[in-house]
């Protein structure tokens, strides 16, 4: 049955066999003097070095030692990797034997004395590359002819299937996951007054019920997902870019169809972006960031993109359209294909999905181009903002905006949510900066961002948009915890950034007051560049006279668990 094969069912069997058998090594046989019985208790590691670890520790606690043999030509692990190296190591400190698993058909093994040599090749490997001494082996995969190859040893080392070893002591495997002849218990059992030699694959025991084609599968993806993290690490550790961005791929499976992004079209531009990034780079000229930058934020669902919206259609700026959105590795080349085919257009009807916009014509938040250059690859990076801050090619990233903002020769406007991490960087980079932060009452925010959470994933349990600092507190939370959480802990974390910032160049709006009257606003952006930087940006259309106010207060009480989350955390 499958439930045998767990770690819970191995323990219990260690107990059973402790108290039946002295535990030797195999080349304590020979000398073995003692009243009971000996077990041989042996791993012959095929697949996964974790599960030997797991299986290694569990045995060091309940004071049994076993041999664990190791294969040179495994397509799983190698010993010469680091992790590998380092977990066969840990096995042996626990106070177990280190062994040979010797394929023999990977040779063609001819006669003794060609199996002679094999194995004292293979001998030496082991013993140089882990510093250890190794004195017994066992045949991966035997053929009936390899079986034939019974002595005690052969060069030196003491054979498993040496013929004392199967007409001496009773023999049980776990071959292919399955129990060859009798499971331990039974041949415990069955077998009172002999010794018993046990062979294992650590594989095969696991902490879940699971087939073994499926552990093996296991095995195989774990190790995969080693790789995958390595590889991730060693592009962020030398901050380069990360095109399989495992947070997007993973949030995007999630969406329902409507939100979903196509992974053809996806690769299709990630491939195209790649091409243009030198050609675009090799145009740049060393022009200086003369004119200001105006960049929205504020939480999710306060109001950015509306605000984002009335800026970029009403006033004289430049800023980044759907339609150049695409081009986030050459953005001049999106700005200049887009004046070609859009003209001078500016439309925008003044409504979004969640933050989407419809027409190409209207503002895009360019999310690829501010993951890309501020180091967002990955949840961890949201989260970690000092160290990654360091990392940051900021002159890079101020060179790129420069001829994007030369070859309009307007102000730009952004919606930049990963910029309101780095307001004083961006400050000290780019000079002529404007916050404009916007805010709306919190339980607006956390009612909306539960409405997006079901319309994008059709689940109010998976997380969506901006990851404060304390995700991890918050992300196993229920979700009316993980949204008041959301909302409180960016909250604070804006506040704190404007806090340690040159303040007097953050404008805090209200949504209400946007929505009331949009052009007051777009009057206190205008008299905060001009006060600042004696630029005065010229009205390009007069915005809407009044804007949807969209509020929740009247239905606050249909979501009792919200309103308690928020009193939790004494908002």
């Amino acid at each position: 049955m499958l439930s045998e094969f767990t770690m819970v069912q191995y323990k219990k069997l260690l107990i059973e066999a402790r108290k039946k058998y002295e535990f030797l090594f195999f080349n304590e046989v020979l000398e073995f003097s003692g009243d009971r019985n000996f077990a041989l208790w042996r791993h012959d590691v095929d697949y996964s070095i974790e599960n030997a670890l797991h299986i290694s520790k569990l045995e060091s606690e309940l004071d049994i030692k076993s041999t664990y043999f190791i294969n040179l030509h495994n397509e799983v692990y190698n010993i010469l990797e680091k992790e590998v190296f380092d977990k066969i190591k840990q096995i042996k400190e626990y106070g177990h034997q280190i062994a040979l698993h010797f394929d023999s058909q990977f040779y063609e093994i001819s006669s003794k004395k060609v199996l002679g040599s094999r194995l004292k090749f293979e001998q030496y490997l082991i013993e140089e590359i882990l510093d250890i001494h190794i004195n017994v082996f066992s045949f991966h995969n035997p053929t009936k002819q390899i079986l034939e190859y019974d002595n005690w040893s052969y060069a030196g080392l003491i054979n498993t299937y040496a013929k004392y070893f199967k007409e001496e002591l009773a023999y049980c495997s776990d071959s292919n996951g399955y129990w060859r002849f009798k499971s331990i218990q039974e041949t415990i059992d069955q077998n009172p007054n002999k010794s018993i030699q046990v062979l294992t694959h650590p594989v095969w025991w696991d902490s879940e019920v699971l087939t073994p084609r499926e552990k093996v599968h296991k095995a195989i993806d774990n190790k995969a997902e080693e790789t995958k993290i390595g590889y991730d690490k060693l592009l962020k550790d030398n901050g380069r870019e990360n095109i399989d961005w495992k947070y997007v791929i993973d949030e995007n499976a999630n969406r329902k169809a409507d939100y979903a992004k196509k992974k053809d079209n996806e690769l299709f531009q990630i491939n195209l972006n790649r091409q243009l990034q030198k050609y675009e780079q090799n145009n740049y000229q060393n022009f200086d960031t003369d004119l200001p930058f105006i960049f929205v934020f504020g939480l999710p669902r306060s109001g950015t993109t509306i605000l984002t919206q009335i800026l970029s259609h009403c006033l004289d700026v430049s800023y980044i359209n759907n339609f150049a959105a695409r081009f986030w590795h050459a953005p001049m080349v999106g700005m200049q294909l887009s004046r070609i085919l859009l003209g001078s257009s500016k439309f925008s009807s003044f409504t979004s999905d969640f933050g989407k916009t419809g027409e190409l014509t209207e503002p895009h938040e360019f999310g690829y181009f501010w993951q890309y250059w501020l180091k967002k690859n990955e949840i961890e990076d949201y989260l970690d903002i000092g160290d990654s801050e360091n990392k940051i090619d900021w002159e890079g990233l101020k060179l790129t905006l420069a001829n994007i903002q030369n070859g309009e020769n307007k102000a730009m406007v952004f919606r930049n949510i990963f910029g309101a991490n780095y307001i004083n960087q961006l400050n000290k980079t780019l000079k002529k900066v404007v916050w404009v932060y916007i805010e709306r009452e919190p339980m607006d925010v956390a009612i909306s961002i539960l409405n997006a959470r079901r319309k994008y994933y059709g689940d109010r349990n998976i997380w969506w948009a901006t990851f404060p600092p304390n995700y991890k507190e918050l992300k196993d939370l229920a979700y009316p915890e993980q949204i008041a959480g959301q909302v409180v802990s960016l909250e604070k974390f804006y506040q704190e950034q404007i806090q340690k910032s040159n303040q007097d160049n953050v404008l805090r709006i209200s949504y209400k007051s946007l929505c009331n009257n949009p052009n007051e606003i777009l009057s206190s952006v205008i008299a905060k560049v001009k006060d600042l930087y004696t630029f005065e940006i010229p009205i390009y259309s007069s915005p809407p006279k009044k804007l949807e106010f969209n509020s929740y207060v009247n239905k606050y009480d249909q979501y009792p668990s919200l309103i308690n989350a928020f009193k939790n955390l004494e908002l």
